[in-house]
């Protein structure tokens, strides 16, 4: 009778997984069929599991195998979250944890692939602080600079769908956030939420918002990794009422994406000259440069081309423009498409990088992508081919 292999793991950084996954260590122990003693000697490194049992625990836990053999978990507030919240007020959050933990899960196998693989493709993500005008017009066109995409080529793309894309991939391939697209539980509660991280900092995006809003929000929350803030704050406060950070972010969204002398052109060539713009030019102005409208109004008011009444103009007029159409939603995709909409490029270009280095195995692939083996294949050659 062959003798049980035992698998030496670090039994912190098991209690660590295991809380992250929300689960106790009777519920772990259920799952994995065995009792809870016997798992309390595993977190103590009393006793060790035996090879199949640990087989279990990445599968279960799903983590990265190596991870258990680290000397220590994360430092406890590694990895913290800003959400950026709609429209809807006192919003029960709850439920949003559910996208936090994904996201987590996906930037931690991601450090750890970035960290094994010794490589580093992206320059990394300034820092900023808050400064004058002055200064956030110069840092948000470097940071524009770096991404290579003109307000010219913003207005040529023929949808906002096309736009964002386009802003994903350049922040992915420019500076190394991975962009991922969740549905939260609570629709319209929060816009999104960022993770700060040396090596692989996130952005979450709620895909029930247009895609407008989203580009919006994808640079508020590269603002705040850029500030390296992680404070909650709510998305679309007016300003009198908005943090000072939370102001620095909106603001610098709207310089990047508005750059004062290009839209002040586009703008004067929409409205006559010292009149009150109508909610019906801002949204054509939005629908030109693919941003929000409200992204759009409060741009107009900051350059002093607008009294401040066009921001509840535009929102008393224009209700429901930051949300999604009913219907749609990605009907008729296959998962890898899917896949790729809902953790972008980067990550899965990472896992396979991984396994092409022999970092991890095929079966690896397959857990982190939430995969088949022929998903797999087509998600590989959907990636090739946008390269």
């Amino acid at each position: 009778m062959a003798r049980a292999e035992y698998v030496p793991v670090t039994g912190s950084v098991l209690a660590w997984a295991r809380t992250e996954a929300g689960l106790t260590r009777e519920g772990l122990a259920g799952r994995l069929r065995v009792e809870p003693a016997a798992l309390e000697a595993w977190e103590q490194e009393i006793e060790k599991p035996t090879k199949t049992q640990f087989k279990q625990l990445t599968q279960v836990l799903k983590r990265p195998s190596a991870i258990f053999f680290a000397p220590h978990p994360p430092k406890p507030g590694e990895v913290t979250a800003a959400f950026r919240r709609g429209a809807v007020t006192d919003p029960d959050l709850n439920n949003e944890y559910q996208q936090l933990r994904s996201a987590r899960h996906y930037q931690h196998i991601a450090e750890w692939l970035l960290r094994e693989s010794g490589r580093e493709e992206h320059d990394r993500l300034p820092r900023a602080s808050v400064q004058s005008a002055t200064a956030r017009h110069s840092f948000a066109a470097s940071i524009r600079d770096a991404l290579g995409i003109s307000f010219a080529q913003q207005c040529k793309y023929t949808s906002a769908s096309v736009a964002l894309k386009a802003w994903k991939n350049a922040v992915e391939q420019a500076f190394g956030v991975l962009v991922f697209q969740f549905q939260f539980p609570n629709a319209k509660a929060t816009r999104g939420f960022s993770l700060p991280s040396t090596e692989a900092p996130v952005v979450v995006l709620n895909s029930a918002f247009n895609d407008q809003a989203r580009i919006f929000t994808l640079f508020h929350e590269v603002a705040h990794l850029l500030l390296d803030d992680a404070k909650i704050c709510h998305g679309w406060a007016p300003p009198e009422s908005a943090t000072r950070n939370e102001r620095w972010a909106e603001a610098f969204a709207a310089e990047l994406l508005l750059p004062r002398t290009e839209f002040v052109a586009k703008f004067r060539s929409r409205v006559t000259a010292g009149s009150h713009p109508t909610p019906e030019q801002i949204r054509s102005l939005a629908s030109t440069t693919k941003v929000s409208a409200r992204a759009v109004a409060l741009r107009c008011i900051e350059l002093g081309l607008a009294e401040r009444r066009l921001y509840e103009e535009v929102v008393e007029a224009l209700s429901g423009i930051d949300y999604k159409d009913s219907g749609g939603g990605g009907k008729g995709e296959t998962t890898p498409y899917r896949r790729l909409r809902e953790v972008g490029a980067l990550f899965p270009s990472l896992v396979l990088r991984a396994r092409d280095d022999e970092i991890i195995g095929h079966y690896d692939v397959l857990r982190y992508l939430d995969v088949s083996t022929a998903q797999a294949r087509e998600l590989e050659s959907v990636l090739q081919g946008q390269g």
